[in-house]
């Protein structure tokens, strides 16, 4: 193999591809990313790893067809470290993979493209058509509410869905138990007979870092049994430039989520927001390890308090509200309120509740489409 490539193009795509490989693998040829080069002047940068994989097409001056499996991490620190205005030159001899960018030159041990991991396929699966911005969003807005580690296996993920009768309208949903968050969002075009699929939360948190500037872009999302594919026209590198992520879904049902909706809000709570926030932010400055905050709500007037492991450790604070229904009188843990209440975006938002000491809803008026729960913390 060689070619010729730009610095710029390179970079970006083994940015991107280094995600999805683990550095740490011990098994060597899974620390690596592809390079392959083809004869139309086209070059393949891939990374894969344990719960999705990048591919990228790039141009580039193929003087000869060919592939190697370098080091990811290695090779993207090295040209990330070199100047923008070098052309590089990659060629392969033997098991040594040669960089030129003159002056700089490097050499890398390379592996057999075809030890490679095979590209994740699965053949029959209809596309629809989704801006990147609005997949960004629901991605973006539910992922936190999804566990990093649980043993229940099927939450490590945002549950995407589609329903058929539902024209237009894609859900995103994630939870731990404690709290959840569901976004829903109308997008042009037909759904087909619509999905319900597990993103792996891992998958979903380097989608939304790797194409977070891309949001005039669109995707091509098809979700099947097994695996979820996104590809995407990178207008930002070049009309010849494109990318696809694939991730593997978690196996298994979601929970019926809307059973734990509470119903019955009859007693709502509307606050500004922002002053609620930094209200949470002084008084979280006290609380236990468990961040929990007592939560009461009466007389137009909600208090927050809190106290530290030393009982001497306390504070509280009072702000203002519209309000009807019962007395609130309830305790959250108050990073989970922060949480949902940062992600709304009005001016104001409401607290819904159908029990005095039950969970809330946090309710955004200025997006109708956007709903967190957040289960009340024993005190």
């Amino acid at each position: 193999m060689r070619l010729i490539i730009a610095q710029p193009l390179l970079d970006k795509a083994l940015a991107r591809a280094k995600t999805a490989v683990n550095a740490k693998d011990t098994i060597p040829i899974r620390t690596c990313v592809l390079l392959q080069a083809e004869v139309e002047g086209r070059v393949l940068v891939r990374g894969s790893g344990e719960f999705f994989e990048l591919e990228e097409w790039l141009p580039g001056e193929v003087a000869e067809a060919g592939g190697a499996a370098v080091p990811a991490h290695q090779l993207a620190d090295i040209v990330r470290r070199l100047p923008s205005q070098r052309a590089i030159t990659l060629t392969t001899k033997g098991t040594e993979l040669a960089l030129a960018a003159a002056p700089s030159r490097f050499t890398l041990p390379t592996r057999s493209p075809e030890d490679y991991p095979l590209v994740l396929n699965e053949a029959g699966v209809p596309e629809i058509m989704i801006s990147a911005a609005t997949l960004i969003e629901l991605f973006e807005k539910s992922a936190f509410a999804a566990p990093a580690e649980d043993a229940r296996y099927y939450l490590r993920g945002v549950y995407l869905e589609a329903k058929a009768d539902q024209t237009g309208a894609i859900r995103a949903v994630a939870t731990d138990g404690y709290r959840l968050a569901r976004i829903e969002r109308r997008v042009e075009g037909d759904l087909g007979k619509g999905f319900g699929v597990i993103v792996p939360r891992d998958a979903v948190l380097a989608l939304t870092r790797i194409f977070a500037a891309a949001d005039k872009a669109d995707f091509v999302l098809a979700a099947g049994e097994r695996l979820v594919r996104l590809a995407l026209a990178d207008a930002n590198d070049g009309a010849a430039a494109s990318l696809t992520m694939t991730a593997r879904l978690v196996d298994g049902s979601y929970p019926e989520y809307e059973r734990v909706l509470p119903l019955d809000n009859n007693t709502v709570i509307r606050v500004a927001r922002k002053p609620l926030l930094t209200m949470l932010d002084r008084i979280m400055i006290v609380c236990d390890k468990h961040h929990q905050v007592q939560f009461v709500a009466s007389d137009g007037e909600l208090a927050l308090s809190a106290r530290g492991e030393d009982p001497a450790s306390q504070g509280s604070d009072r702000l203002s509200i519209d309000y009807t229904g019962k007395a609130i009188e309830t305790c959250f843990n108050g990073k989970f309120l922060v949480d949902a209440v940062s992600r709304c975006t009005g001016e104001e938002i409401e607290f819904r509740f159908g029990e005095p000491r039950g969970p809330a809803l946090v309710c955004d008026p200025a997006d109708p489409g956007a709903l967190h729960v957040v289960m009340p913390a024993n005190r």
